[in-house]
């Protein structure tokens, strides 16, 4: 009965993350079943959700789910929706998109060595960090210049973790075939 920090105290959490527990509430059905079956388990995640309408839910949680944005874009498009009023919720989404940076990562290569087309190369790196993460992928002497989003690089990296290498060799594997 002593109100949202007596409750925090007795969970042992703090009062901020209690409340970001509780914006649960504020949530539509379909959202709320996605929490259920753990296909979203972020709570920044959910605090955030709970400034859009339904409809903008939906919306939000399909480009979430597919890889397309993240937490602190979804943080960021209340700050846009402001500044823009005019803007609706998918070309906010567009907008936050478009400025994701974007990471050059080079690779000293022998040119000798390489026996595919680097449109091969390409689609190799994508398969490892998805379509749309991958900017290009060019030669530039003995040098391989590979521009693609920080989450495509933090892939290469997870993946490369995996097999128990570097990005380097990974990226050495696929571009030598």
């Amino acid at each position: 009965m002593g109100g949202i920090k007596s409750v925090a105290d007795t969970v042992g959490v703090s009062p901020g993350m209690l409340s970001k527990f509780l914006s649960v509430k504020e949530l539509s059905p379909n959202v709320k079943e996605l929490i259920k079956k753990r296909d979203i388990n972020s709570v920044e995640f959910v605090n955030a959700l709970r400034r859009f309408n339904e409809e903008e839910q939906k919306i939000i949680i399909t480009e979430y789910l597919e890889g397309e944005i993240n937490t602190p874009d979804v943080r960021t498009i209340p700050v846009l929706r402001y500044k823009n009023p005019e803007k609706d919720i998918i070309e906010l989404i567009n907008q936050v998109k478009s400025t994701k940076p974007i990471k050059t990562y080079l690779v000293y290569i022998d040119k000798v060595k390489i026996k595919v087309p680097m449109e091969k190369i390409l689609n190799r790196i994508k398969d490892v960090v998805g379509e749309k993460g991958v900017v290009s992928v060019n030669i530039e002497g003995n040098v391989v210049i590979v521009k693609m989003s920080s989450e495509a690089k933090g892939l290469l990296g997870i993946t490369a973790k995996k097999r128990r290498g570097s990005i380097r060799e990974l990226l050495e594997e696929i571009i030598y075939g």
